[in-house]
């Protein structure tokens, strides 16, 4: 499997490629009040909004750093309802992409739900990132409202 591989605080994940939209350079966002702290804001994507997460901060690290590596690597979110929508993670050196084989991945021990396989790339441990479990039920509802209920964020005079 094709996968990007980056930077979170000082660890080495990896994505698998398929699950990329489009890798995009550092944007300006736009703050979501009462958000949690690992969501670093809102995308505006050709006029679709794209929660963005900070991978680096939901690790329990300090945020991302604004480096000529960093990047948005904007993925599809399936939500309960059927829907897919835009989630964009925030991360550092994304910089390489590797094709690693099936024979070097093993299955995670990591509890949280959005982190998938390791693999093992000569000494070195990679642990691949599963965007359908970044974001907890509480946040998805605040980002992605039911069709027709107005974003918790939006202003109600706006429009």
């Amino acid at each position: 499997m094709l996968a990007l591989l980056f930077t979170a605080g000082a660890d080495r994940y990896a994505l698998p490629a398929r699950a990329i939209v489009e890798i995009l350079p550092l944007a300006a966002l736009k703050r979501v009040p009462a958000a949690p702290p690992y969501l670093a804001g809102l995308l505006n994507y050709h006029g679709a909004l794209a929660p963005v997460v900070d991978l680096s901060r939901l690790i329990g690290e300090a945020p991302c750093r604004a480096r000529l590596s960093s990047r948005i690597l904007l993925t599809r979110h399936p939500l309960p309802d059927g829907r897919v929508e835009l989630l964009g993670l925030l991360v550092e050196q994304a910089t390489e992409t590797m094709r690693i084989a099936p024979e070097f991945l093993r299955a995670s021990t990591a509890a949280a739900p959005w982190l998938g396989q390791l693999a093992i790339l000569g000494e070195e441990l990679v642990q691949f990132v599963r965007p359908a479990g970044l974001l907890t039920d509480e946040a998805r509802s605040l980002l992605y409202p039911s069709e027709g209920e107005a974003p918790p964020h939006a202003h109600p005079d706006a429009g």
